[in-house]
């Protein structure tokens, strides 16, 4: 009973990343076609493709970095925060706050590389997020970010492996379990069978002996 408990909350387990990883996979697809952040779980997962962070700051971000995006509302921001915004030209960059006018709500924004402000005031708008957090793997993210669509696309079919097997294992189980009760119930109704008969041999035996 514990090993079919196992079985099946496995099985259960694994269609849910597999439903987990096709949802990232086809929404994360449409938001990197739209070039936008995707959001899962109340952050944006992104990869920065440029050194143009890449500084003497304590939270500098390198290029390859995996950076955690927060929804932070555009008027909590602060002057040294690192935001991401949608040029006008499409593409998404990460850039530390230079200034910030509260009456006009421009915010002035420069890469630590590049000392020079950029040249596009940016908006509520065209702003898309704060970063919190990031995670280096020496360029692995940048791999990742490159070849996302395999990645995905080997994880679905590992996934989908994975299902399969055990969708078969189950139904083994489920056949092997009806045999058995067939079984069980071939030999009960055969043991009635056999004692239907030698009841009703004893009861001619008894009526012989009457007579």
């Amino acid at each position: 009973m514990k090993k079919k408990i196992t079985k099946w909350t496995f099985a259960i387990f694994t269609l849910m990343l597999f439903l987990l990883t096709a949802y990232v996979m086809i929404f994360a697809s449409r938001a990197f076609a739209k070039n936008e952040l995707f959001h899962l779980f109340g952050y944006a997962y992104s990869v920065v493709p440029t050194d143009s962070m890449e500084g003497s700051n304590s939270n500098t971000v390198k290029k390859g970095d995996i950076v955690f995006i927060d929804r932070t509302p555009y008027e909590d921001l602060e002057v040294g925060d690192i935001i991401v915004f949608k040029s006008d030209e499409g593409r998404l960059i990460i850039h530390r706050i230079h200034s910030y006018d509260k009456s006009s709500g421009e915010i002035i924004t420069h890469g630590d590389k590049n000392p020079d402000d950029y040249d596009q005031p940016i908006t509520e708008y065209n702003y898309r997020g704060k970063f919190v957090s990031k995670l280096s793997l020496l360029n692995l993210g940048l791999i990742i970010y490159q070849h996302r669509t395999l990645l995905f696309g080997f994880v679905m079919l590992l996934l989908a492996i994975t299902i399969i097997i055990e969708v078969v294992s189950i139904f083994k189980q489920v056949n092997e379990r009806n045999k058995q009760k067939i079984k069980a119930e071939l030999e009960e109704r055969e043991k009635q069978e056999k004692q239907k008969l030698y009841d009703e041999i004893k009861a001619e035996e008894a009526q012989k002996n009457k007579v």
